[in-house]
């Protein structure tokens, strides 16, 4: 029955390690390591995800300073700009390996 439990994972899912990365707990072997890289700087470069990323940012920031009536919303859109600023670092970062 806990082998069919679905539960967050309790540590991140991607590692740095001195071999390079550790994924979901296995170790990425060198050509795994350069198509994750390659995939990392297409989405880096790639300029759907960049408008896209521009128009929720847009939005949050809309949210929280013009139209938030409550500290939730506010909570809220400085959240998605949080979570949009992550995927940025981490995608860069994860483009430079």
């Amino acid at each position: 029955m806990l082998n069919k439990l679905v539960v967050l994972p309790i540590g991140d899912i991607i590692l740095f390690t001195e071999n390079g990365l550790n994924i979901g707990g296995k170790d990425l072997d060198q050509e795994q390591l350069l198509n994750f890289k390659d995939g990392c700087s297409v989405l880096k470069e790639n300029f759907a995800r960049k408008v896209i990323h521009e128009q929720i940012r847009y939005k949050a920031t809309e949210m929280g300073i013009h139209k938030s009536q409550s500290l939730d919303e506010l909570m809220f859109a400085k959240a998605a700009l949080w979570v949009l600023n992550e995927y940025e670092i981490l995608i860069h970062k994860l483009s430079e390996l």
